[in-house]
């Protein structure tokens, strides 16, 4: 799922908790002042990443959005796509559709997704209503939990690595940097060019011998400025499989500036989830922000 190929570098190892597996560039780096025990610390304390999405309802933005749902040999069975603005006045936020197109039944006779796909991304890219700042999720009746395990799996989704509150049998797994966790995935660090800028790029893997219900967070390719250290880019993926939760998602995210704020500008999704009292779904998102 990467954007780039494997950098060919001589590589070397610096023990710290977790293990980091540097290439010669990196160290070179280390030698001259560079401190790879600060980098892991902002990793482990970082909330841009997750705060980009949140800039989102911040600013006024165009956005081109592509769901489609797939059955079980794989074929597109209902689909969404649209062009949108998103105005922002007096603290309220509303999406003006310019385009909108859809196949099968990807909305129900009440104007609302099927699919609770496409209702995870919905409070970004596909809401209907005008949304203030004064509101919040909090305050809906809600007494299926459902509007609760939706914000866990969105904080899932956009906070990838970071233990997550609530959420029942996998918050011990997430927290990809605690000291229990380490000894199941290998890291990984060097020196690249993302789109002609200077990066690092770290990675998170699980171990090969290592079985994937050991872990939610199965593998993370994160790219870094080199001189701001600034989340660029993001690929993760997340699986697991219990009595609550059943999913199984790739991501890939970029991030930019849009009105003077970090906000993702490409967000691609592909994968399946089965949440109780819903039926299995498998489906992609393609989202560019303009």
């Amino acid at each position: 799922m990467g954007w780039l190929l494997p950098m060919e570098a001589q590589t070397d190892t610096l023990f710290l908790t977790p293990v980091i597996h540097l290439d010669s560039v990196v160290i070179s780096e280390v030698a001259d002042g560079f401190s790879v025990g600060e980098f892991i610390h902002l990793m482990e304390e970082d909330t841009g990443f997750y705060q980009a999405f949140r800039n989102l309802r911040t600013i006024t933005y165009g956005s081109d959005a592509l769901v489609r749902m797939f059955d079980d040999e794989g074929l597109t069975e209902a689909s969404y796509s649209n062009s949108a603005k998103q105005i922002l006045e007096n603290h309220c936020r509303h999406l003006e559709f310019q385009q909108e197109h859809t196949t099968g039944n990807f909305f129900d006779k009440h104007g609302e997704a099927e699919y609770y796909t496409a209702r995870l991304f919905s409070h970004i890219f596909l809401y209907r209503d005008t949304v203030c700042s004064s509101q919040s999720t909090a305050a809906v009746h809600d007494p299926s939990g459902l509007e609760k395990r939706k914000e866990q799996l969105k904080v899932l989704m956009f906070q990838p690595g970071q233990p997550v509150e609530g959420i029942p049998f996998i918050k011990n797994e997430l927290g990809v940097f605690e000291e229990d966790m380490t000894a199941l995935y290998d890291y990984d660090m060097e020196a690249v060019e993302f789109r002609a800028r200077p990066c690092f790029k770290f990675t998170i893997e699980k171990k090969a011998e290592v079985s994937e219900k050991k872990v939610v967070l199965q593998s993370m390719e994160t790219w870094f400025d080199r001189s701001t250290y600034q989340i660029v880019a993001r690929n993760y993926h997340l699986k697991e499989d219990n009595f609550t939760y059943d999913f199984d998602v790739h991501m890939q995210v970029l991030l930019g500036q849009r009105e003077g704020k970090e906000v993702p500008v490409w967000i691609y999704y592909n994968g399946s989830w089965d949440v109780p009292g819903k039926k299995r779904e498998t489906g992609s998102v393609q989202i560019t922000v303009r």
